[in-house]
């Protein structure tokens, strides 16, 4: 996991640091609600979840980003195959 505070935001990314972070997902946090987060997790650098806790229930964020329009058939087929 990749945690950045930035200002009064936190940023959670599925990227490496050393790369350019083209393929990578995230969320960003602001301050107040840094409290309610319960895990974090990548399942590869193109899909992550940010769990969240609330009073009286937990609520999953899942973000895929999918390839755009400009990505070969062969990216988009490998991405429908997830």
């Amino acid at each position: 996991m990749i945690s950045k505070n930035l200002d009064n935001f936190a940023l959670f990314s599925s990227g490496l640091e050393s790369k350019k972070h083209e393929f990578c997902c995230g969320f960003y946090v602001s301050g107040e609600f840094l409290k309610y987060i319960k895990d974090f997790k990548i399942t590869n650098e193109r899909i992550c979840c940010l769990r969240l806790i609330a009073k009286w229930f937990s609520c999953t964020l899942i973000n895929v980003p999918a390839p755009t329009n400009e990505k070969t058939e062969e990216i988009n087929e490998e991405f429908c195959s997830l």
